[in-house]
């Protein structure tokens, strides 16, 4: 079983390794997709519209689903979830073999999704306020150096998520998976609107966090994957 990751704002191919520590690699392999503009894909410009972010995320994918057939799992957190999403579509509607499930982890449905614009903001209120979502080393916050280095790319991932807009589609025809945290800036309704994007069991797990949540609970999210797709 392949499990396909995409980034959360900000990341890169390597943002899930936390995760994939508890992974048994004899019966799953952790595959990483990145966007342009950091990681091993530093030199390439950033794409700044959610469509074109999944478009180059899909043809990367659609190569990956080609060597492996339906043997395989999206997962994504906040703005990976959302890719991970937008990219099932797209796999749906191209007639590819379709994944097991997905699995989303700190977003609304989509259907609810909103964002306060924050992308134009100056430096410092912009960073303020990415500090509010929490999950960032102490260096973010402290060096100048560090915060110059990783603004850009930030500031594109905002600005693509700023993006979106919602469009109905068909609902897919495989189980979805949800978690979310319990203090992040979202409530139960908006995230029970993943209940209408698939013919499927679609599961909500609550989780006791702020929107890095994932990170004091990554051995239960890997265990209930296994658990579940094993």
């Amino acid at each position: 079983m392949r499990i396909f990751t995409f980034p959360f704002g900000g990341g890169n191919r390597y943002s899930y390794n936390f995760l994939k520590q508890y992974l048994d690699i004899k019966k799953f392999e952790w595959i990483n997709f990145e966007y342009p503009g950091r990681g091993k894909r530093i030199k390439e410009p950033f794409l700044f519209d959610i469509d074109d972010i999944v478009e180059d995320m899909f043809q990367q994918v659609k190569n990956e689903i080609l060597k492996v057939g339906s043997d395989y799992l999206i997962f994504g957190h906040s703005m990976g979830a959302l890719s991970g999403y937008l990219i099932c579509h797209l796999i749906v509607r191209s007639g590819l073999p379709i994944p097991k499930g997905l699995i989303i982890s700190g977003m609304t449905g989509p259907s609810f999704a909103k964002r306060e614009k924050i992308s134009h903001l100056p430096s410092n209120e912009f960073w303020a306020e990415i500090q509010t979502y929490g999950g960032l080393p102490r260096e973010f916050t402290s060096q100048h150096g560090v915060r110059a280095f990783f603004e850009p790319v930030f500031r594109a991932d905002l600005t693509a998520i700023e993006s979106y807009k919602y469009r109905k589609q068909l609902p897919l025809n495989f189980s979805i998976d949800v978690f979310y945290g319990d203090k992040e800036k979202i409530d139960k309704e908006e995230v029970l609107g993943w209940e209408k994007e698939s013919t499927n069991q679609v599961t909500i797990n609550k989780l006791d966090g702020g929107h890095f949540f994932i990170y004091n609970h990554a051995k239960y999210i890997i265990d209930y994957i296994v658990e579940k797709y094993t």
